[in-house]
């Protein structure tokens, strides 16, 4: 490890110890301190308004670096109360109890996670592409094996569903299961700070099962157990996992565009996770640390563009 990836992990350590409650701010804007600027390490900057369409130039293939907010997919206790909307009664997220089992006496009011993924970015006709013979194709050749219907192929569109004021999308699709991702989690309280970091151990209980397509049917079919658990393992073996990244809750990019090392920190990250207010400022705090990270683990690399077995222009 060089020196200052030690004392950019040096930094950060301090800024979670302030999120533990073992430094007063004080203490930790004194540890911190001179760590406020971004280092861009000669790459050019995207302003965020110009992000929606930057990102439509990176060449399918091209390495990228993802700093991402989300709200935590987790099964919380459920608590019925009226909807002010409806006047029907409806489950809602039973924060206090989910508090009093994880031993927090704050007032807990979502749970986030900061994923840094680094992937090989595709265009949207690119993902298309890749979905299409990598997840399809082959899943239809296991769905046969188990007498389920196939799959249908993902039709080429001209429009992404959700656009902006200018046309432009608002959000990315990208297959997450063959890159590497980085996740931790922090339990948010009811006026939006972050109340402290919590480990995915203790959260591994509440974690949503990730459900795999055709499961149900083998069900209804009555497939053994055995059965079942063989078609999991195969259509596991593909490793695709659809990832939707909604441009708003991105915190940061470190990537390349036509041969050039661009990078994209987003100071207008989204307060709204999912229906999680949260303070964004803590969150762009944070991704400034976990950005100069992965800046110190890619310093040293290509450009990252090669050409995809996709290629954009066919």
């Amino acid at each position: 490890m060089d020196i200052r990836t030690k004392i950019e992990i040096d930094k950060m350590n301090a800024l979670f110890e302030r999120m533990n409650g073992h430094y007063t701010q004080l203490e930790a804007e004194a540890i911190n301190e001179g760590i406020e600027e971004l280092d861009a390490r000669g790459r050019e900057d995207i302003p965020v308004s110009d992000f929606p369409k930057e990102i439509q130039k990176v060449k399918g293939g091209t390495k990228c670096t993802i700093g991402y907010v989300s709200s935590a997919s987790l099964d919380i206790p459920q608590i019925k109360k009226k909807n002010p909307d409806t006047g029907r009664m409806k489950n809602y997220p039973d924060w206090t109890t989910f508090g009093q089992q994880i031993g927090v006496k704050e007032e807990i009011g979502g749970v986030i996670k900061f994923a840094r993924y680094s992937v090989n970015w595709r265009s949207a006709e690119n993902m298309r592409k890749h979905y299409n013979a990598k997840y399809v194709d082959p899943s239809n050749a296991i769905r046969y094996k188990y007498g389920l219907a196939p799959m249908d192929k993902r039709p080429r569109t001209t429009r992404p569903e959700d656009v902006d004021a200018n046309g432009d999308p608002t959000y990315m699709n990208q297959d997450t299961g063959n890159g590497t991702c980085v996740s931790q989690y922090f339990l948010v309280g009811t006026d939006g700070h972050i109340i402290k970091e919590i480990p995915a151990t203790e959260l591994r209980p509440y974690f949503k099962k990730y459900s795999i397509s055709g499961v149900a049917d083998l069900r209804k079919m009555n497939a053994s157990d055995a059965e079942i658990k063989a078609y999991v393992d195969e259509i596991s073996q593909l490793k695709f996992r659809y990832t939707r990244f909604n441009y708003a809750s991105i915190a940061y990019v470190i990537t390349s565009i036509g041969g050039v090392k661009k990078r994209f920190f987003n100071e207008e990250l989204s307060d709204d996770i999912r229906g999680t207010g949260v303070n964004p400022a803590e969150f762009i705090e944070m991704a400034k640390k976990m950005y100069k990270l992965d800046l110190e683990k890619t310093q040293n690399d290509p450009n990252g563009e090669f050409d995809d077995e996709y290629p954009d222009d066919v």
